[in-house]
């Protein structure tokens, strides 16, 4: 199955800051963590995690690793409540919840409190005081009937479907979009108004030997999906926890096109006859995609790449190689720490006004921009 993992994007020419997702996708990077039970999945050694808001039953885009013997799967959804009354806040496992992890609650705070939902000001709670706690995943025979049972009661475990690895049946992901066909189950009732339901993954990764080192070239995880029709010249884009990158970060930059897709397509061609197809699957682009310009190639414009300087001192920042310069790229809008704005490494001679914005395209007649990535 082709890896649609999708990161956190941010495009710097029209300002929209967030992700390419209906709910919020914060990526973090980590040292590390375990569950605190035996029959929860580990997360430790992982270098990135994917962490979405949800309001209930949920459509997922990314590609999760299920264990073999339980058919469960690295996640864990956790339950905060804004605004608990005094001595409500109880994590029993009799009700299917148990205490957060003390590593792992801060990640939930962080995207919380960007959010304004804690440390806002008046009328809104200390992050640091918030009621937290996780839900239990399902298992063994409710984890069967979670998967596979139009109708679904159980209350306190949840469960992942994705019928494409032989994981629960096919007719409750039939609402799904083409680039989402797994499905979050919650299997609880809807979450109160002053209840925030956040689930945590580790995606599956590309294989070690396909992981690309700073300079080279990245395909986007958000050209997995089939309605995506490509970057344009004026945008920067930053994808966080990229699994083609060694460094999680993937970088486009005044790049036209979709790198999987060099010569594009017309609108007639995606309707009759695909040329473009979502990036690792077999599923044709659905909407017409412009070719690259053969002077703005993936190996200048879509690399694997680091921030190398911002507007906050103590952020960490990363050196680049001597085949690199770090650009500024994303203007600071205030966001405090933790946000995208400043430079990244971008190969030597890359920048668009070096290479300007215009020129021959690709044409797959004369083959002159060779293959995909």
């Amino acid at each position: 199955m082709g890896q649609t993992t999708m990161g956190c994007w941010v495009l710097g020419a029209v300002l929209t800051l967030g992700c390419q997702a209906e709910s919020p996708v914060v990526g973090e990077s980590t040292t590390g963590f375990e569950a605190d039970t035996e029959s929860e999945p580990a997360f430790a050694g992982t270098a990135s995690i994917v962490l979405e808001r949800v309001e209930g039953d949920t459509c997922i885009p990314y590609d999760l690793s299920f264990e073999e013997s339980t058919s469960m799967v690295p996640c864990v959804v956790f339950e905060t409540l804004l605004d608990p009354a005094p001595g409500a806040c109880s994590c029993s496992p009799a009700l299917g919840r148990l205490t957060v992890d003390p590593d792992v609650a801060p990640v939930v705070r962080r995207e919380l409190e960007t959010a304004g939902k804690c440390n806002a000001g008046a009328g809104t709670p200390d992050c640091d005081e918030l009621c937290m706690c996780e839900i239990l995943q399902a298992s063994g025979e409710t984890l069967q009937d979670c998967q596979t049972e139009s109708e679904y009661s159980d209350t306190q475990g949840f469960c992942v479907i994705d019928p494409a690895q032989g994981q629960g049946n096919p007719d409750l992901v039939s609402d799904c979009p083409l680039s989402s066909k797994k499905l979050l189950r919650l299997g609880m009732a809807e979450a109160a108004p002053d209840t925030a339901l956040h689930l945590l993954c580790l995606p599956q990764v590309v294989g070690y030997e396909d992981v690309r080192e700073l300079g080279e070239p990245c395909t986007p995880s958000v050209e997995g999906d089939p309605s995506f029709p490509g970057f344009t010249l004026g945008s920067v884009s930053v994808e966080t926890r990229a699994p083609d990158c060694a460094s999680d970060v993937c970088l486009v930059h005044n790049f036209q096109g979709r790198v999987s897709c060099p010569y594009g397509q017309t609108e007639d061609e995606a309707l009759n006859s695909p040329a473009c197809f979502a990036s690792g699957t077999d599923l044709p682009v659905q909407t017409d995609v412009a070719p690259q310009l053969q002077t703005r190639p993936p190996e200048l414009a879509s690399i694997c790449s680091c921030r190398c300087d911002g507007p906050d001192p103590g952020e960490p920042y990363c050196e680049c190689p001597e085949t690199m310069e770090c650009a500024p790229l994303i203007q600071d809008l205030g966001l405090g720490s933790g946000g995208p704005a400043g430079s990244y490494c971008v190969p030597r001679g890359s920048l668009i006004a070096e290479t300007g914005q215009s020129g021959p395209l690709c044409d797959a007649s004369e083959g002159n921009c060779g293959s995909t990535l």
